[in-house]
């Protein structure tokens, strides 16, 4: 998996790359019209999967590429280069996730 176990609480980390709504639109795109809606899905994460946390910072680093784009993101107020950005920035994610097993 791509999450760690914390030895503490039992708890699960996941990257702070990803989020909820890239694990929902993955899910999404396997399962085709089956999937649930976003909020079924929300309601069984809180449900199911409370053990499962997303932190906010981490002590891990970052690749070059990732901190360019988030940059690049927060900087930009043009709608098209928004849009661009955030399909790099997702296929970076992808790329990254494939490498790690995922």
């Amino acid at each position: 998996g791509i999450g760690d176990l914390m030895p503490d609480d039992h708890t699960i980390h996941l990257p702070m790359y990803l989020k909820w709504k890239h694990i929902y639109v993955d899910m999404q795109e396997e399962m085709g019209s089956k999937a649930p809606s976003e909020s079924t899905f929300q309601r069984v994460v809180c449900e199911h999967f409370h053990h499962v946390k997303m932190p906010k910072f981490t002590c891990l680093g970052q690749c070059d590429k990732c901190i360019i784009l988030s940059n690049n993101l927060f900087q930009t107020t043009q709608e098209a280069l928004l849009i661009e950005i955030k399909k790099k920035k997702k296929l970076n994610t992808k790329h990254f996730m494939k490498g790690k097993g995922g």
